[in-house]
């Protein structure tokens, strides 16, 4: 088997299939990482994979080897059943890699969700009791202060510090699935200089939380509808 060439049929119908290398690998049970290597020929599929990689591609393992099928294979009334039960394979993947995509974002909707009201009912429950201990504790910077606050003074002071708590936790969620996306050398760089990261990873919290709020709202409605259906 030569690598090169099994490398460039894999790319190549895997771009016409319109499926990126993670998408790929979620039909046949492995990894992104193992189709790049594939890709690049630095490794060949196992045996047993051999197969399951041709069907996805709506191939036969023999083309997928040799490059060209014979006439006789062209002619062959079972290779053409073998197409059709290879489509029914991958359009069950698909679907089972949907499916599973689909509850996965729920499954992190409502971890964030229920993560972002916890934060906030625990900050506002310490506020209030640092406020009931003492008229004269300030809770935002735990300071003791001249003037009383107000209640309401208090639970605004708690908001605006869950807000901060939110988007430093938001902001890490977004970093995280960022760095899972650029090389690592640059993942390095930017844990060099942690004091412009984290004024990144603040910035970008404090404009994502909102809209985080939103679409794991939406999604957990989503989810219910679903179910009801």
């Amino acid at each position: 088997m030569q690598n090169y060439d099994v490398a460039n049929r894999i790319y190549e119908l895997r771009k016409e299939k319109g499926l990126s290398q993670k998408e790929l690998g979620a039909l046949i049970g492995v990894s992104n990482k193992a189709v790049s290597k594939w890709e690049t020929g630095a490794a060949v599929p196992k045996t047993e994979t051999i197969i399951k990689l041709a069907s996805a591609l709506g191939i036969t393992a023999e083309e997928l080897l040799c490059g060209k099928r014979t006439e006789a294979e062209n002619l062959n009334t079972l290779g053409a059943l073998s197409d059709k039960t290879a489509n029914i394979f991958l359009q069950s993947k698909l679907n089972d890699y949907e499916t599973n995509k689909k509850s996965n974002e729920y499954k992190n909707a409502k971890i964030y969700f229920i993560s972002v009201i916890c934060m906030f009912i625990a900050v506002t429950i310490i506020f209030i009791v640092l406020y009931i201990m003492g008229d004269n504790i300030y809770p935002l910077f735990l300071i003791e202060t001249e003037n009383s606050l107000s209640l309401k003074e208090v639970i605004l002071s708690s908001a605006v510090m869950s807000y901060i708590f939110c988007s430093v936790y938001t902001g890490i969620s977004v970093f995280i699935s960022f760095i899972k996306k650029i090389p690592v050398w640059v993942t390095a760089v930017l844990f060099v200089i942690f004091p412009i990261t984290f004024l990144f990873i603040e910035i970008t919290g404090m404009i994502m939380v909102i809209p985080e709020i939103i679409m794991s709202v939406k999604a957990i409605i989503k989810k219910g509808k679903n179910k009801n259906g």
